[in-house]
């Protein structure tokens, strides 16, 4: 896999998780998917073979590791790296190797175990847009000026972002014109916190363009394409309902 993969997966397992399981398989590649002890947040991450220069798998497997280790050799890439190989060890540990000006081989021990992982939850989405990350950075840092929670509120011509608290308020309003994509067949709304959309994007973006869905009360997923050959990074936050 190419090093920005790598470092991807890295971010993407150690905001929700100390230990994480990858499934492996001929058809589906490479894939790691948990929920945080809170249950409020669920990252998914899935590279198919396809993603790969080039994947070998004969059965589907899983193995489990903590994420600190993955993320100190994550740490370790640069930009003079070129492939970076993922393979079986010696039956108890996975071997990382960093193909640069120099060959280096991390040999992480594997743990028993391990968080397992959690089911996708089926949602039907009533809003769907597609933004450039950057903007949808800026307009969650303005809602945090004045609150720790986002709402959204979508229409078929706009998709508008509102924060409120007793400090005072924020509201932003984006018309069609200003997204990628917007479609939305009816007034859909939700609330959310934004450190946690904000940590995902900051640590697991790996493309300058994010879908967001979300439906009236329920769940938000963000989705980031990993490469061009169907790679994701997806989260999915549940919402903050109010009494």
């Amino acid at each position: 896999m190419r090093p920005p993969l790598l470092k991807t997966l890295s971010a993407a397992c150690k905001i929700v998780v100390e230990e994480a399981t990858f499934t492996v398989s001929p058809v589906e590649g490479l894939s790691f998917r948990a929920m945080d002890q809170s249950h409020i947040e669920l990252v998914h991450v899935a590279l198919p073979p396809s993603a790969f220069e080039s994947f070998a798998c004969e059965k589907e497997d899983s193995f489990s590791l903590r994420t600190e280790d993955l993320a100190a050799v994550a740490s370790r890439l640069d930009s003079g790296d070129g492939a970076v190989t993922l393979a079986e060890g010696d039956g108890s540990s996975v071997v990382l190797g960093l193909e640069g000006k120099t060959t280096r081989t991390f040999s992480l021990h594997t743990l028993d175990g391990g968080s397992g992982t959690a089911p996708l939850p089926k949602l039907e989405f009533t809003a769907k847009a597609a933004l450039s990350r950057a903007l949808m950075e800026r307009v969650l840092g303005d809602m945090a000026v004045v609150a720790d929670q986002v709402t959204l509120d979508a229409t078929p011509e706009r998709l508008a972002f509102s924060g409120r608290s007793e400090a005072g308020s924020a509201d932003v309003r984006l018309a069609k014109g200003d997204l990628s994509s917007l479609e939305c067949g009816e007034g859909t709304k939700a609330t959310y916190s934004i450190d946690y959309l904000a940590a995902f994007l900051k640590h697991v973006g790996g493309a300058d363009e994010v879908t967001v869905e979300f439906g009236n009360r329920k769940p938000v997923r963000l989705t980031f394409a990993l490469g061009d050959q169907g790679g994701l990074a997806a989260m999915y936050l549940a919402p903050r309902v109010s009494e």
